[in-house]
C-alpha cells in the first residue's frame, strides 16, 4: 500500500506541475492592429470581407481547395474577436460538403483559384469583387491580408487593389504566434471606389 500511495502522490506531484504551467496564449495585438480592428468594429455593416479567406475543416474537407495558404489563411478567421463582425469563411472541426458549396460557387471559386495560383485578381475578378460589395451593402471593410496573398506585394498588382479600394484606411500587424511571422493586414471601406 505504501508504494502504491507513493507512485500516486509522486504522478499527482507531476501531474500538478503541468497543469500549474500558463497556458499558452496569443501575444498583445500592438496598437497599430488594436486601432485598425477598432475602426473596423465601428463602422457600419455587419460583413468583413477577408482576401484571402478560408473554409477549413478539421476532418479536410475543403481545405485544400479553399484554403490554399493553410494554416496561415486561418488567420483572418481569429480577427472576428476583435472586429465582432461576420466574415466570409469557416473553420470548423468537422464539415460536410453543403457548407464547402457557397464557396464552391462564383464569384468565390475564381478567386480561390487566384490565391491557389498566387496571382492577382484579372479584370473579371476585379469586377465580381466590386459587384459582390455594391450588391450588399453591409460590408463593413475589406481586409487585404499581402503576407498570406503575397501577390499584393507586387507593386502592379497594389496599384489594381488600390484602384479599386482606394488607399487603405488603416495598416497594421498582427503578431507572430505559433511559429507563424508577423503578419500585415490593410483595411479598406468595404465598397469599391470607382
Amino acid at each position: 500500500r505504501r508504494a502504491w500511495a507513493l507512485a500516486f502522490l509522486a504522478s499527482s506531484a507531476l501531474e500538478a506541475a503541468v497543469l500549474l504551467r500558463p497556458v499558452f496564449s496569443v501575444p498583445p495585438m500592438p496598437a497599430d492592429m488594436l486601432s485598425l480592428l477598432e475602426k473596423v468594429r465601428n463602422r457600419s455593416g455587419k460583413l468583413v470581407l477577408d482576401l484571402p479567406f478560408c473554409t477549413v475543416g478539421g476532418n479536410g474537407m475543403c481545405t485544400q481547395e479553399l484554403c490554399a495558404f493553410y494554416p496561415e489563411g486561418t488567420l483572418p478567421l481569429s480577427l472576428t474577436a476583435w472586429h465582432q463582425k461576420q466574415v466570409y469563411g469557416v473553420y470548423l472541426g468537422r464539415l460536410v460538403t453543403a457548407q464547402c458549396d457557397p464557396y464552391r460557387a462564383e464569384p468565390f471559386r475564381e478567386w480561390h483559384e487566384a490565391w491557389r495560383a498566387k496571382r492577382c485578381f484579372n479584370s473579371a475578378e476585379w469586377d465580381s469583387l466590386c459587384k459582390l460589395l455594391a450588391k450588399d451593402l453591409n460590408h463593413a471593410a475589406v481586409l487585404v491580408h499581402p503576407d498570406i496573398w503575397t501577390a499584393v506585394q507586387d507593386p502592379v498588382c497594389r496599384k489594381e487593389l488600390e484602384k479599386h479600394l482606394g488607399p487603405p484606411m488603416a495598416e497594421g500587424v498582427v503578431p507572430a504566434t505559433g511559429g507563424h511571422s508577423p503578419k500585415r493586414v490593410l483595411a479598406f471601406a468595404g465598397r469599391c471606389v470607382r
